[in-house]
């Protein structure tokens, strides 16, 4: 069932979602808006804070930007859950289902909590909310925690899914500096081994197979060569190779059509990748999607198709990142792709000095 849900254009489309903005450039973020309002809700012109009473068994919302939420988190040392929203919808269902629940109303008092309109913050949710419409999770110092990408946005939610990245969201702001940060999104997919692979073949580099990576960290990224978050990310991907490949570090780019049955030849992929600057990276086929699978969309509902997963030596998954974008540049509105960056090599770097495995 999830197989047919994601395959019917139900993944994120990262190719047809290019039309919606410009195509980002590492170091500027110039991103378009993505509409959506506030429901129902009065919300001060120029996206003021605002607040609606509420009862014991409701959550307070009272801000109606995530750059208002941050001030007050900055402050309380809370983190910030942000819902957003369009107006052009009507009510939220979710705010008067799963936002009623009273486990998820007793986790909110550790949130400083925003439901913000997407039209009124545009940047804000291009930011936050990658399918438009989604519960993020943020530190007092910008790190983000945790998203969840609504599956059925007419629906009320999911109590316990929400209480869950509520949960997530906490432990990773509690984290010890040192330790290997959680993933926003696919956390149960850590600590387990890697499943084997089940390519169609090597478009680039020695065949191999994951035993053939045992001893070294192995660090895998799916990805195709219409993305425009691969093509800001792949380059990065290889200077990590470059920089930790004579420690232990095998770097690999498994490619897959999108959408899933589309006809692309051998020619036009590394052309492609000739054009990223993209030269060294051994570069493998999923052309059925069936390695992609195992390793991330049968584990549920995801944003992006384009994950990156580190494993130790012994074939153990440590971290990942759920996309569709992570580089070394910051720019305005890369500030998310450039802190996970960082700590994809963080992690390397702790797993290098594991010597035995994890």
């Amino acid at each position: 069932m999830m197989r047919g849900f994601l395959e019917e254009r139900k993944v994120f489309d990262l190719r047809r979602s290019a039309s919606l903005r410009p195509r980002p450039t590492p170091g500027r973020g110039s991103r378009p808006a993505v509409r959506s309002p506030l429901h129902g809700l009065a919300l001060a012109a120029c996206g003021l804070a605002f607040s609606v009473a509420a009862s014991a068994e409701e959550i307070a919302w009272r801000f109606g930007s995530v750059a208002e939420a941050m001030a007050a988190a900055k402050e309380s040392g809370k983190p910030v859950m942000a819902l957003f929203w369009s107006e052009k919808r009507g009510g939220c269902p979710m705010k008067e289902g799963a936002f009623r629940n009273p486990e998820v109303v007793a986790l909110a008092g550790s949130f400083e909590c925003a439901f913000v309109a997407n039209e009124k913050h545009p940047d804000e949710a291009t930011t936050y909310a990658l399918r438009r419409f989604a519960l993020a999770f943020v530190a007092p110092d910008g790190r983000e925690l945790a998203r969840l990408p609504f599956r059925d946005w007419e629906s009320e939610g999911d109590p316990a899914a929400i209480s869950a990245a509520m949960a997530t969201a906490l432990a990773e702001a509690k984290r010890p500096a040192g330790e290997i940060a959680a993933p926003s999104e696919g956390r149960e997919r850590i600590g387990r081994p890697a499943p084997a692979w089940q390519l169609e073949g090597w478009l680039r580099g020695e065949p191999r197979e994951l035993q053939d990576c045992a001893g070294r960290v192995l660090l895998v990224r799916f990805w195709t060569h219409t993305c425009e978050f691969c093509e800001a990310s792949l380059p990065g991907l290889q200077e990590l190779q470059e920089r930790y490949g004579g420690q232990g570090l095998t770097v690999l780019g498994f490619w897959v059509p999108k959408p899933l049955g589309s006809k692309h030849t051998p020619a036009e992929v590394l052309r492609t990748l000739e054009e990223w600057g993209v030269t060294k990276l051994p570069i493998a086929l999923d052309t059925q999607w069936q390695t992609l699978r195992d390793y991330w969309l049968e584990g549920g509902m995801r944003v992006a198709t384009s994950a990156s997963f580190l494993m130790d030596r012994k074939g153990v998954i440590r971290w990942l990142h759920p996309g569709p974008e992570l580089h070394p540049e910051g720019g305005s509105g890369h500030e998310e792709c450039a802190r996970r960056y960082r700590d994809l090599e963080a992690a390397i770097r702790l797993l290098l000095a594991e010597k035995g495995g994890g």
